[in-house]
């Protein structure tokens, strides 16, 4: 008998030690609902140019025909992807005809002088590669 209630002395102790040290947890109507859409802020409508026309000298009208090209191309791309009749030579063949459209599309936005310097500065991060790879 004394085991016996040893024994349920010592479960009751477990339970008031593991109830203290539970994370608190608030109620299900009170829980924030998680938020879906964290990249997109108010005022940031061009968050989908590529990092490497920051410094290009765009002004607004270019930002924004870059959004827009950048975001068509993206939606391209997941469209293929989801293509369930596709085979992996097919999506990678129109993903390349995606991409050709979209350098098309860019260079047809940008003027001669940020198009020389965005051809310069995709040259040098080639460079800068090619210098990390063969560096040990």
């Amino acid at each position: 008998m004394k085991r016996i209630l040893l024994l349920i002395a010592a479960m009751a102790s477990l339970q008031l030690v593991h109830a203290q040290t539970a994370p608190k947890q608030a109620p299900k109507d009170q829980q924030e609902a998680p938020k879906k859409d964290k990249k997109k802020k108010d005022g940031d409508e061009h968050r989908t140019l590529k990092k490497e026309w920051e410094g290009l000298g765009l002004n607004d009208e270019q930002k924004s025909k870059l959004a827009g090209i950048n975001k068509s191309y993206h939606d391209g791309v997941s469209a293929v992807e989801k293509n369930a009749a596709l085979d992996d030579n097919a999506k990678k063949k129109q993903i390349k005809q995606l991409k050709d459209t979209r350098k098309q599309q860019v260079d047809a936005v940008l003027t001669p002088e940020q198009r020389t310097k965005l051809a310069q500065e995709k040259g040098d991060k080639k460079e800068e590669k090619k210098d990390k790879k063969t560096k040990p």
